[in-house]
């Protein structure tokens, strides 16, 4: 990307956020301020602008300030009411261009987060490239009443979502869902799809919610010694991390005030928009390395 026109924008859209902050973003905290509301840094803000452009998402006559309220909602998740009142708009307005740029952000979702990117650095010899985990978000009680939406994680309704990140590099590489929490059980959703599209003789890292496939390395596994087992603590560790991060955003970690029969795909949606943005973020500044050798274990499996 043209670092000229990331500048630009990145001036560009700190000025426009002026008016929602009511602050001038010149201090020491404007950062902090800008992700306080935005949910990333700007730099994040401008490449996302610059990639809707280039995959030709943008609707017609794009204005840059709705990318910011769009952001705004996804980050803060209060009534719309609350929002259009920051952005100086009505609550129809607000929602319609909300609704246009989640569906644009979405869109990004297979362009930045893709199953091949679990290649990325690959190492001669490894057989396993992801680690695998499923993260719920809440939803309110869908009726009429089904026990199959109750998440064990926070005892009440949620859905599901299977994530698989790359060991090498530490990228997402696959969102999958979502599925009722209560009624869908981890290893049934990865045996669903992304068991089938492995490698021969691939196999996954995964934590004991996952046992019972032979191409899982689950946490009963032989031990083959303190560095490997040292290496998976610290796969799902960051894994962990990973998930953490969709939860720095509103509209994932209160409940999803969205009912009735598009609730599953208008929650789709926003967390493919949290992912993208999350995996842009992991573009810029990626997590730290993971050491994972298992070239020594081939005559093993």
């Amino acid at each position: 990307m043209n670092s000229h026109e990331i500048t630009h924008l990145i001036n560009i859209f700190t000025e426009l956020a002026k008016d929602i902050v009511r602050n001038d973003l010149r201090g020491k905290d404007a950062d902090d301020i800008f992700i306080s509301h935005f949910g990333t840094k700007r730099i994040i803000v401008a490449q996302l602008w610059m990639t809707l452009k280039r995959e030709g998402h943008l609707p017609s006559k794009p204005r840059k300030e709705h990318l910011l309220w769009t952001l705004l909602w996804l980050k803060i998740y209060e009534s719309e009411n609350i929002l259009r009142g920051m952005v100086g708009s009505s609550e129809k307005t607000f929602r319609k261009w909300v609704m246009i740029y989640i569906k644009a952000i979405s869109k990004l979702t297979p362009v930045l987060i893709r199953w091949e990117n679990r290649y990325q650095n690959y190492r001669a010899g490894n057989f396993c490239f992801v680690s695998i985990d499923g993260t719920d978000f809440q939803i309110f009680e869908p009726t009429p009443f089904w026990p199959g939406w109750k998440s064990h994680k926070f005892n009440g309704p949620g859905l599901r979502y299977e994530v698989a990140v790359s060991i090498q590099c530490g990228h997402i590489v696959w969102v999958y869902g979502p599925f009722p929490a209560g009624a869908a059980v981890d290893i049934e959703i990865y045996r669903s799809k992304l068991k089938t599209m492995l490698d021969y003789g691939e196999m996954v890292e995964a934590d004991g919610g996952y046992e019972g496939d032979f191409t899982i390395r689950g946490k009963h596994d032989r031990i083959y010694g303190p560095v490997e087992t040292l290496a998976k603590k610290r796969v799902l560790s960051r894994h962990e991390n990973i998930n953490s991060k969709f939860k720095c955003w509103g509209s994932l970690r209160k409940k999803f005030r969205t009912t009735g029969p598009n609730m599953m795909e208008r929650h789709r949606m926003v967390f493919n928009c949290v992912a993208t943005l999350v995996q842009m973020e992991l573009n810029y500044r990626p997590m730290y390395h993971v050491e994972y050798d298992l070239t020594r274990l081939n005559a093993a499996v």
